[in-house]
């Protein structure tokens, strides 16, 4: 008869287990990702902006989290195409892992990168008249994490979807 307790509290204390890993399973969000090696021609944009737009249709983002992921994702394949690479026949990389709460994004190139330390500030009065060097500043303020490795040539933007 003790015998028969025990196993009856085991066989209860196992429902409980497995009825609590089934509840958690369903709140466990599933995370995608796109890697994509690029050609460094301007003409790639496009392909950046696709990669964009499949994103935000998966995940059914509002307009503004749409532009800020849009404006961001292209002035870092920007950057790469313009500084981060000898010649237009190397690629650099975009990898976006997304859910339903966040979306990280890397852009990595095989050039020399950069001190994004010394970037100048297009804000100042001597550089508010400058033509360029308003992709990082845009970045920085449009991404919810801005990170940087490899002297600067690979990116980080997380994007929190909160």
């Amino acid at each position: 008869a003790l015998f028969l307790l025990i196993l009856n509290h085991t066989l209860r204390i196992l429902q409980r287990i497995t009825s609590i890993k089934f509840q958690n399973s369903s709140m466990l969000t599933e995370i995608k990702k796109i890697k994509k090696e690029i050609s460094c021609s301007p003409d790639s944009i496009v392909l950046v902006e696709s990669i964009v737009d499949y994103v935000s249709s998966d995940l059914g983002l509002n307009d503004e989290t749409t532009a800020r992921l849009y404006v961001s994702l292209t002035e870092a394949a920007k950057n790469s195409i313009m500084f981060g690479v000898s010649d237009i026949s190397n690629n650099f990389c975009i990898e976006v892992d997304y859910e339903s709460t966040r979306i990280s994004v890397l852009v990595k190139d095989n050039g020399p990168g950069f001190d994004f330390m010394s970037v100048p500030d297009p804000t100042l009065p001597e550089n508010i008249e400058k033509t360029s060097g308003r992709g990082l500043f845009l970045i920085k303020h449009l991404t919810d994490e801005l990170s940087f490795a490899n002297n600067g040539a690979t990116i980080k933007m997380v994007f929190n979807l909160d």
